[in-house]
């Protein structure tokens, strides 16, 4: 009996190891399969990677030539703000001693320098309405200030009312009212 099993395994052991041979080409197929569709798919991500920091690369060119122009239009607002010569932009004290006496404006901010005044203006120029302001110069204790004024109103409520309505930034200074009696005598 010993002998004829001897004789029967080698029968079908050749056919055991062609057929793990077999499934073994089959799996090393699909994981070669595998791995060149991963390798198209990691190169293409590559691709689609590099095609977006490009982009990126560029939007980021514009905004930096942006960015610079507009640090160029505010240091040219801010000029002709201090210098009075804003076209309407920012009124200077001439403006003001045009102005009802009996009207109301909003002070924002008073200022010891000129700088102050041109980097407060700078900071919150998209919050302010540049048409209704206005500045001058005064002195006090023999030292020049400079003030911010903002809007003309008929009565002291609707300048109250225009206080309210001041993002919170402009209104941590304490913006208060003002008639422009006041403001004007303090020029002359």
């Amino acid at each position: 009996m010993c002998f004829a099993l001897v004789k029967w395994m080698p029968a079908f052991a050749p056919a055991s190891s062609e057929s793990a041979i077999a499934k073994s080409d089959a799996r090393i197929t699909e994981i070669s399969t595998q791995i060149a569709a991963l390798s198209a798919g990691e190169a293409a991500r590559q691709e689609t990677a590099a095609m977006q920091q490009a982009r990126i690369d560029q939007v980021s060119g514009k905004v930096s030539v942006l960015e610079t122009s507009l640090g160029e239009l505010r240091a040219a607002m801010r000029r002709m703000q201090v210098q009075g010569a804003g076209a309407g932009v920012v009124h200077d004290s001439r403006w003001i001693l045009q102005q009802n006496p009996k009207a109301y404006t909003v002070q924002l901010v008073v200022s010891p320098s000129q700088a102050d005044m041109a980097r407060f203006i700078d900071r919150n120029v998209e919050q302010l309405a540049l048409g209704s302001l206005a500045f001058s110069v005064t002195e006090r204790d023999q030292r020049q200030q400079y003030n911010l004024f903002l809007g003309v109103f008929n009565n002291i409520s609707q300048a109250r009312a225009a206080i309210a309505e001041l993002p919170a930034e402009l209104r941590a200074n304490r913006p208060w009212v003002r008639q422009f009696q006041s403001v004007q005598e303090s020029l002359r």
